[in-house]
């Protein structure tokens, strides 16, 4: 792409061009080079975009959720972009477009842009390129991002590092599921929404949910059905939008501060793991023919690992 093609793409993301929004998507998830140039030749947004991190397990009917949120504020004349992290297809290595289906009648309303991605190698229930592609649609003018993660466990945060605000998801009859979550995903909510809510046990979700989060961390029953607690999650996320202030930006900066820490460290590892691979085939030789002992070479190899990193 030259310097001019690549100003008249920007130029078109600005002015908000649907197509050139998809078309940038695109770049940041196959070429993360030319992507970088995309990122880098976008100006500082006149206004912040929240992102919204929609998690939890399967089944609980975050995409439904979504599809009612959305509608709901497109009545006060946001414009939505929607992020649906998809499983990566075996065949053709692109999403499985179950998301994007769903919300088939959203993807035909002008004020919101939807947008499947494959999760491919990414971690945590999102993609690599989904705060690339956040940053393209904050860039586009879209008043809100919500992100939805493929269905989400116990260990699948890494929504929290990209977003500002996390729904976590959940339905009456999950006890097992619930708990089995304590030690994770409920330690990044900022709200969590018992679905389904017109299910009989809902009320005893919601109990067990409050003997096991902290009492700051606010718990809504909604039903896609009934309409329950759609107006109650867009009034908080209307508040957001209103109120990024001084305690919302340094939630931010530690998000995006854990976020470039394990991107390091898994930068780190992976120089580490080719340099070792390395060494090892070197050195396979040697132990069997008793010139060194595993216990000796793995100190040799760590040692010029070291001295590697130092010169470097």
């Amino acid at each position: 792409m030259t310097e001019e093609q690549l100003g008249n793409l920007v130029e078109k993301i600005v002015k908000g061009d649907r197509r050139a929004v998809a078309r940038a998507i695109t770049i940041v998830e196959s070429d993360p080079d030319a992507g970088l140039r995309v990122l880098e030749k976008l100006p500082k947004p006149t206004k912040q975009s929240p992102v919204i991190g929609v998690t939890g397990p399967p089944g609980v009917g975050k995409s439904t959720l979504i599809g009612r949120v959305v509608k709901e504020l497109i009545t006060s004349g946001n414009r939505i972009g929607v992020l649906a992290i998809d499983p990566t297809s075996p065949f053709t290595g692109g999403a499985v477009l179950g998301d994007r289906l769903r919300m088939l009648e959203l993807s035909l309303m002008e004020q919101v842009f939807i947008r499947s991605m494959a999760s491919k190698e990414g971690t945590g229930g999102i993609a690599d390129a989904t705060e690339a592609a956040a940053r393209i649609l904050e860039a586009s003018g879209m008043d809100f991002i919500i992100i939805e993660t493929v269905g989400a466990g116990q260990t699948d945060i890494e929504i929290a590092h990209v977003a500002d605000f996390v729904m976590l998801v959940t339905m009456p009859e999950l006890g097992d599921e619930i708990q089995s979550l304590k030690a994770g995903i409920l330690e990044i909510a900022d709200i969590v929404v018992v679905n389904k809510a017109d299910l009989p046990t809902a009320d005893n979700t919601v109990r067990m949910l409050r003997n096991t989060l902290q009492s700051d961390i606010k718990i809504i029953k909604t039903s896609a059905t009934t309409g329950e607690g759609i107006k109650e999650i867009t009034n908080i996320l209307t508040d957001l939008k209103r109120g990024i202030g001084v305690k919302d930006q340094a939630k931010r900066r530690k998000r995006v501060a854990d976020a470039l820490s394990q991107a390091i460290a898994k930068n780190l590892a992976k120089t580490l793991q080719q340099e070792q691979n390395q060494l090892i085939l070197d050195t396979i030789e040697k132990i069997i023919a008793h010139q060194k002992t595993v216990k000796t070479a793995a100190q040799e190899i760590t040692q010029q690992i070291i001295k590697k990193i130092q010169i470097k």
